[in-house]
């Protein structure tokens, strides 16, 4: 009987001492090497707004492209729009495409708000690193009565076109995104080798 309550103390010390252990592996090694990955592979680009302006309104038939660079696994990707201080009326067609792969959003105008992102909804998980190529199309909008978009001078992601004709500036574009790069990777590799060695010793 004296064995088996000295059994179940020692079972009891150890559940305890697991628990401690376990505590202080989340605390002070996962837990802070998760949101170090996380801030350091978390990344944003915002184009520079070097002499901007209006685009042409995004009425029926009126159609932007340009080429764009998927720096990584997106997040979020959006584009500067104005309403001019109205609600608008018609729908806008968002086409995102790399090689064989298309992705369309139509896009409500009533919906954007004034002088700011406007953020496309098109499962960029499915996209690649690399070129990419950015359509946006008036379906059924008026003129007076339809959103632009921004435009800059900061060609760096690329020049816009509208209906064909190079205008050599690009939209105003916001792009957030996930990046592994040597830094993350190290983290990841320190973080795999603290939990071996916290259970192996």
């Amino acid at each position: 009987m004296k064995n088996f309550y000295n059994i179940k103390k020692q079972k009891i010390k150890f559940s305890k001492s697991l628990i401690i252990w376990m505590f202080f592996l989340l605390v002070g090694i996962v837990i802070p090497s998760i949101v170090a990955i996380k801030n350091e592979s978390q990344k944003e680009e915002a184009s520079k707004l070097y002499n901007w302006e209006l685009s042409k309104e995004l009425s029926k038939g009126t159609v932007f492209e340009q080429k764009v660079y998927i720096p990584g696994y997106i997040t979020r990707y959006g584009v500067l729009f104005t309403t001019y201080g109205r609600t608008n009326k018609g729908k806008i067609k968002i086409e995102l495409s790399q090689g064989s792969k298309k992705k369309v959003e139509i896009i409500d105008m009533s919906k954007i708000k004034d002088n700011d992102f406007h953020f496309f909804n098109l499962k960029f998980f499915q996209f690649k690193k690399g070129e990419a190529i950015l359509k946006i199309e008036g379906i059924d909008g008026e003129t007076g009565n339809s959103v632009s978009m921004h435009k800059t001078e900061d060609i760096m992601y690329g020049e816009l076109l509208q209906n064909g004709e190079n205008i050599e500036k690009s939209l105003v574009q916001r792009i957030e995104f996930y990046e592994i790069n040597t830094i993350v990777t190290g983290q990841i590799i320190f973080l795999f080798l603290a939990i071996l060695s916290y259970f192996y010793f």
